[in-house]
């Protein structure tokens, strides 16, 4: 996900040419508000709102640009999130408040969902 916003600025960095193109600027801005807001806000509408843009309308960009569409990417960022938190010694129930979780449980559904295993599970293979 960032390595995609890194990519961006090592070409421009480089004076390398970048295409302008609004669907370009569309994931990048998608990007940089995702990094700023994914522990509060998982669903593609608040991005899509932010954007001003229909949710349909930013998933199409997102997949067409990444292959991966909005509500992938967005929980992509949150599996990996969790996971640094997993590491550092964080409870689950710390965890599922810090990234907004209505409760543990809902985490954990979350995690094994996209993971293939709990979040006990990982911590216990770290």
């Amino acid at each position: 996900l960032f390595c995609e916003i890194a990519r961006l600025a090592e070409l421009q960095a480089k004076n390398t040419v970048v295409v302008p193109s609004r669907k370009r600027d569309i994931l990048t801005n998608f990007y940089l508000l995702l990094k700023a807001s994914f522990r509060q806000e998982h669903m593609v509408q608040y991005y899509a709102n932010q954007l001003k843009i229909t949710p349909k309308h930013l998933s199409v960009i997102t997949k067409e640009l990444t292959g991966k569409s909005a509500i992938e990417l967005i929980q992509d960022i949150l599996v990996e999130e969790a996971k640094l938190l997993l590491r550092q010694g964080l409870s689950i129930g710390e965890i599922a408040s810090k990234l907004h979780f209505s409760d543990q449980s809902f985490f954990g559904k979350f995690f094994k969902r996209n993971v293939g295993i709990s979040p006990k599970e990982f911590r216990q293979n770290i």
